[in-house]
């Protein structure tokens, strides 16, 4: 057994510990965040987290992306040899969604209900809170309601009817056909999600699987860009997209 935090392993001495480790000689490693760090250990087959929740009562707007973050990266350290892995969430907020998405390893599913938080999604929210104070509360008024619109009006009811109903989150369910028919609505509208998301290492790179990056690489630069990034480790890579889509 062996003890990894700031307090008894720092430089020389945090490297000894993760070449015991690495040499098979610590069977059990107790620690802080410092055992997340992008360690690559083929034998570690098991990994638990206790308190997993704490980070999310923190005072920073980025604290549930920030504890999504941190148990996303430290699971990955289970399973990374021939032996499956098994990653162990203790916390009294099961239901929080970058809990939730964590044990799932599903970024895509916490990017969803995190884009509700974003300036496009706050948007959202004060658009349908003014037609919701606009719109007749009775359904047989509604039509009525409709037909007096000027052109303008109408037009912006009818595209926010639309984004409320459409969904284009790419997650592990295959929708190939709700895929194009959101790239093309997407064309058409000349939308430009950089005007209020950017992609970073932080909020997506180091997140999604090495192959999401190098796709994601060669649409925004080039597939020869891509191909450069393939011998990198995952969060250099992230890190070197980052830089190249600046």
């Amino acid at each position: 057994m062996a003890r990894l935090d700031r307090d008894v392993a720092s430089g020389a001495r945090a490297e000894a510990v993760l070449g015991r480790v690495a040499r098979r000689e610590v069977d059990l490693l107790v620690g802080t965040q410092m055992v997340t760090k992008g360690h690559d250990f083929p034998g570690v087959t098991l990994v638990g987290v206790l308190c997993a929740d704490t980070g999310l009562n923190l005072p920073d707007f980025r604290a549930s992306e920030r504890t999504f973050q941190l148990l996303a990266q430290v699971a990955g350290r289970a399973g990374r040899g021939d032996k499956a892995g098994k990653v162990l969430i203790q916390t009294y907020r099961p239901e929080a969604p970058a809990v939730v998405a964590a044990a799932l390893h599903d970024y895509e599913r916490f990017y969803a209900a995190e884009v509700e938080e974003s300036p496009a999604g706050r948007r959202m929210a004060e658009r349908r809170a003014a037609w919701t104070h606009d719109l007749p509360q009775s359904p047989a008024e509604l039509w009525g309601y409709v037909v007096g619109l000027d052109a303008d009006s109408r037009a912006a009811l009818l595209a926010f009817c639309v984004a409320q109903s459409l969904n284009a989150v790419r997650s592990f369910e295959r929708r190939p056909g709700a895929w194009a028919h959101a790239d093309d609505l997407a064309a058409h509208l000349k939308l430009d999600m950089t005007a209020t998301w950017t992609a970073t290492a932080g909020s997506y790179f180091g997140r999604v699987t090495k192959a999401k990056i190098a796709e994601a690489v060669a649409e925004a630069v080039s597939t020869v860009a891509a191909e450069g990034l393939a011998g990198l480790k995952k969060e250099a890579m992230a890190s070197a997209a980052e830089r190249l889509l600046d």
